[in-house]
């Protein structure tokens, strides 16, 4: 029998699939219009044709997987932990995506003499096929061992099961929340966008102080190319508050479902192991009561309502968010570079 689906889920499920709709077809315009226009062929546009490709891969691919998990189908563990991993390899490609391409703006008004000289395209091509391969290192970290098959090993034994455990593919169940927080959120998410926000403050310092410098001087080349690049990262300053409002709250209801479970409720389940799941001390309370808790009590619809928001019962709820930011960014930065106004250093 088919999982059945909630009116929130269908509500996921249907602002996940208009993202895709949009997000697929204008980010392949991109990869088209770079591979078709020769002035569009630098190192710049190497890493906006890279986050393109993510973001694709993210319409095309992690959405429906998201979607998938969202549903929870009975699956083999090792089967759910596979569905898992390309969602945490695919979002870490557009964060570190856009983290090279705050550093090339930043080399942009750092360097602006020298800048195609040290950018080269060779270069930048070493820098994506780096930011891939990392990727790839941490969104298949949990196939290496660090995931929860333990746990629920132990409880399918428990039950007196044999083989490899079959659950129901929920992205917590299968992917640990020290590794998401330690590893994933403390290592690879909030690094980069403190990083970020660094060399967002950096890059509005240097513009603002060289056109500082020639505001008494007539309006030239470097004025119009500073005026454009302050344009540009203000452009991309919006895109990293985007970025920290899809990934952070979710990222901060880890570090507290880890930290604190004092702030959850824990439900045993007999062919599972324990989650921690929010919920109010009146729902916690009531899961130890003879009987089990009252479906109808409010601490109990308040536990169902906040658990369908969290990792361990839905799929991310960031992936709408990041990718209709990335998608603004590619669409920015390729019809500015389009236009003659973003491939233009000093010289």
């Amino acid at each position: 029998m088919p999982p059945s689906v909630s009116g929130f889920q269908a509500a996921y499920i249907s602002v996940e699939v208009l993202i895709a709709l949009v997000s697929v077809p204008g980010n392949v315009l991109v990869i088209w219009a770079v591979k078709v226009n020769q002035a569009l062929r630098d190192a710049t546009f190497c890493f906006i044709a890279s986050l393109a490709v993510a973001d694709v891969a993210v319409g095309a691919l992690v959405i429906p997987l998201a979607i998938l998990i969202n549903i929870g189908p009975q699956t083999y563990f090792h089967t759910c932990l596979m569905v898992a991993c390309p969602v945490l390899i695919l979002t870490q490609s557009s964060i570190l995506a856009l983290l090279a391409i705050a550093v090339d703006r930043y080399l942009r008004v750092k360097i602006p003499l020298r800048y195609k000289t040290v950018v080269t395209p060779r270069r930048a091509a070493v820098a994506i096929a780096g930011c891939w391969l990392l990727s790839f290192v941490v969104g298949l970290t949990p196939m290496f061992g660090w995931n929860n098959l333990r746990a629920v090993q132990r409880a399918w034994e428990a039950n007196g099961s044999v083989g490899e455990p079959v659950i129901k593919c929920e992205f917590e169940k299968v992917i640990s929340m020290e590794y998401m927080v330690y590893f994933n959120f403390f290592v690879w998410v909030l690094p980069p966008l403190l990083l970020m926000v660094l060399i967002y403050l950096e890059v509005f310092y240097l513009i603002r102080r060289q056109l500082s410098r020639k505001a008494s001087a007539s309006a030239g080349d470097p004025q119009k190319y500073y005026g454009k690049e302050l344009r540009i990262a203000k452009s991309l300053a919006l895109i990293l508050l985007l970025f920290a409002l899809s990934w952070l709250p979710l990222h901060i209801l880890n570090c507290i479902t880890l930290f604190c479970p004092c702030w959850a409720g824990a439900r045993e389940q007999s062919h599972q192991r324990s989650l921690w799941k929010w919920g109010s001390g009146a729902s916690a309370e009531l899961d130890f009561r003879p009987g089990g808790p009252d479906p109808s009590s409010p601490g109990h619809l308040a536990e169902d309502t906040l658990r369908e928001l969290s990792w361990g019962k839905r799929a991310p709820l960031s992936f709408p968010g990041l990718s209709f930011a990335h998608f603004l960014c590619v669409q920015s930065l390729a019809l500015q570079g389009r236009q003659g106004r973003l491939l233009a250093p000093l010289s």
